[in-house]
């Protein structure tokens, strides 16, 4: 972790370094402030597609036939979902054996000693036509399978992306040289409309292109260095 004052936090850290290191304020720079933020969230973003984060647990209750459901932004992946549809006996017993009435006389008649045994078979039923709670996730959605016909309780664990209170950002270094790569491209974009601007001691050359090119080859370089440490990045979950 960098060098850090008290009671400066590392998105006002990363900010003065980049304009320091584009030249402000010996050079006047055609940079906004947005600009800047924008470019902290893609590093914090791509910072998180790479390292593990830490993980936590939330809930939310289903809502009857609907079976999307948006997940916050901050949310990068989701790691596991527990969901128990509570499909009916009767339903389950119909599925099975598509005579409704049939079955439906004969649980209504079985002894209560052969609980046990009903629900057995009534679990094995499930597991034969994929009852049991599945679900997928593509941000910004989580989908459940079989879609809810009740409101029941689902479990979600997941991780969020990174961000600047997060202790367990280890590289502050490597967020600041990301975001300075994606401000290098956008200021280089901006100046290569011109290609000289008049100035007392004639016209003065642009480095629009210089900076598109050093910006780009910083992110290659440094997407390297994470992709040595980690391989690949972290990938979505489906269960």
């Amino acid at each position: 972790m960098a060098n850090t004052r008290p009671g400066v936090g590392l998105r006002d850290r990363v900010k003065r370094d980049i304009m320091f290191d584009l030249g402000y304020p010996v050079v006047k720079l055609e940079v906004i402030e947005p600009w800047i933020d924008n470019a902290i969230d893609r590093a914090l973003a791509e910072f998180s597609r790479w390292t593990p984060q830490s993980e936590e647990w939330t809930t939310f209750m289903s809502v009857p036939n609907i079976s999307r459901y948006s997940v916050p932004d901050d949310f990068l992946f989701v790691r596991n979902v527990v969901y128990t549809p509570r499909m009916n006996s009767s339903y389950i017993l119909q599925a099975w054996a598509g005579n409704w009435g049939v079955w439906f006389d004969w649980v209504r008649t079985i002894a209560l000693t052969d609980f046990v045994i009903t629900e057995m078979y009534l679990k094995m039923s499930e597991r034969t036509l994929g009852l049991n709670g599945t679900w997928t996730f593509s941000h910004p959605y989580l989908y459940l399978y079989p879609t809810p016909r009740e409101v029941v309780p689902v479990f979600v664990k997941y991780t969020r992306y990174a961000d600047e209170g997060n202790a367990d950002i280890r590289e502050e270094g490597w967020v600041r040289d990301y975001a300075l790569a994606v401000v290098k491209i956008r200021l280089g974009r901006a100046r290569s409309k011109y290609s000289s601007l008049p100035g007392p001691r004639g016209d003065v050359q642009m480095d629009g292109s210089t900076l598109v090119e050093e910006g780009k080859a910083d992110l290659e370089r440094l997407v390297d260095v994470l992709r040595q440490e980690h391989e690949e990045p972290l990938g979505f979950y489906v269960g």
